[in-house]
């Protein structure tokens, strides 16, 4: 039994709550990693049209850093299983698309995230991902 898909009216809700949540934390690192990345990992929610455009880019950045190991971290939302045959990606993260699931994957891979050396935030449009890319050693992207 598969969970129901919840209304983007219902995501945008919790994703403005946990905006308020996020103008108060303290952010207190830089927002690049002082060494050549060892682990990366790239974040894009949703729309699988801008994640079919990024991957020009996530392939230069995994050339650039060829030691690197380069993750995805997407949802169901983006169709994943388009992605999963690149070879310049180490394997995608499922993040569950309800807030609730979003939330619980945050505390539940906690550790994971706080192993990467570089998040790159790609979503423009959920705070989540704010959140999990802040918990990285370093970071980039949208705030």
């Amino acid at each position: 039994m598969s969970l129901p898909l919840f209304k983007l009216s219902t995501l945008k809700f919790f994703d403005r709550a946990l905006g308020f949540v996020l103008d108060y934390l303290p952010i207190g690192r830089s927002s690049l990693p002082y060494k050549t990345p060892n682990t990366i990992l790239i974040i894009k929610l949703s729309a699988m049209g801008d994640l079919l455009c990024l991957m020009p880019s996530i392939r230069a950045l995994s050339n650039s850093f060829p030691d690197s190991r380069v993750d995805l971290l997407t949802t169901s939302r983006s169709q994943p299983a388009i992605f999963m045959a690149i070879p310049y990606l180490r394997r995608i993260l499922l993040m569950p698309s309800s807030p609730i699931g979003g939330l619980l994957f945050v505390l539940r891979n906690y550790a994971t995230l706080r192993n990467y050396d570089l998040i790159i935030d790609y979503d423009q449009s959920y705070r989540i991902s704010e959140l999990m890319a802040l918990l990285g050693r370093g970071s980039a992207g949208f705030s």
